[in-house]
């Protein structure tokens, strides 16, 4: 949410973060691993082509990496006053902040760079949405690609805009293990396919009623709703929304169901005013103030005749 508030957005990575983290020597032991020498002289015996090595280094993959790597981090951040705006914003190696303006974001890009360099490692592939702040970036430290991966979600740096994909069915679901899977396939952390992923999760429910099997073949009427359901979804399709979150204005909508669906209905709400704004200017609480309007909208709500 925080990447999305600011007029600019800035992205970073850095360079072999788990590798710039020395192993004290008493717990290189455990990071021990085979090297086959020489596999294919036949003269050697097997236990001569067997070599012993030991990573002097945080390897990749090991279960406790991430969380040696975030320690070290927050230590090194505490003897700098951009602590917060960094930490907050750090995803195991990766950076996302976002700026009001080209200048603040420049100033921000050149801070991560020294903060970083003084603990031996490298930021890189720095990417944003402004020409201006890209052009200040030096050349070795730029992104490549336009269409950059956002924890997941892609990035469009030259229109400012997050892309969700909605996987292509290659073949129709033939029984509720195979459905599960391909709703499960749909990458949405924010939920805004839900109403084209409605459908097939709908699906999936009334198969639950009828208790089918999660092997179990469907039968005619399974497979008729199915084919209505997937009619169209054979191509791979994409969803473009704007990464800056909208303008947010005081007006207040109460919106009461009288006529909702019987299996689904939804909900939206933009939020208050201040919520576009860095959570720095956010209020420490929200005060609850009933205005007359909501209250009359409440009680018509309930049934009740307000007098």
């Amino acid at each position: 949410m925080r990447f999305r508030q600011g007029e600019i957005a800035l992205t970073a990575d850095i360079e072999k973060a788990f590798l710039q983290l020395e192993l004290q020597e008493p717990d290189r032991d455990a990071c021990r691993f085979l090297w086959l020498r020489n596999p294919d002289d036949s003269d050697i015996q097997v236990d001569r082509k067997l070599q012993t090595y030991r990573f002097c280094r945080v390897p990749f993959g090991v279960v406790s990496s991430p969380f040696l790597l975030a320690a070290v981090l927050k230590t090194h951040l505490k003897g700098y006053t951009e602590e917060k705006a960094i930490a907050k914003n750090l995803y195991v190696d990766n950076i996302f902040v976002s700026a009001e303006n080209s200048k603040e974001a420049e100033r921000m890009y050149k801070r991560i760079k020294d903060i970083f360099n003084e603990a031996s490692m490298n930021v890189r592939e720095f990417a944003s949405n402004d020409k201006r702040v890209t052009s200040s970036i030096k050349e070795e430290d730029r992104h490549k690609e336009q269409i950059i991966k956002i924890l997941g979600m892609k990035w469009d740096t030259t229109t400012d805009e997050m892309i969700i994909e909605i996987e292509s069915l290659e073949r129709r679901p033939r029984t509720k293990r195979e459905t599960l899977s391909y709703i499960a396939a749909q990458y949405d952390p924010l939920g805004l396919i839900s109403p084209v992923i409605l459908p097939l999760k709908l699906l999936l429910q009334d198969l639950w009623r009828k208790i089918i099997k999660w092997d179990d073949q469907f039968g005619g009427d399974e497979t008729e709703n199915i084919r209505r359901t997937l009619q169209g979804w054979k191509e791979r399709r994409e969803m473009r929304i704007p990464r800056k979150v909208s303008q947010i204005n005081d007006k207040k909508e109460v919106h009461v169901f009288t006529d909702a669906s019987e299996v689904a209905y939804a909900a939206a709400w933009t939020g208050p005013e201040w919520l576009q704004h860095q959570d720095s200017a956010w209020p420490s609480s929200e005060p609850i103030k009933n205005t007359k309007e909501e209250e009359e909208a409440s009680l018509l709500e309930a049934g009740i005749e307000h007098k």
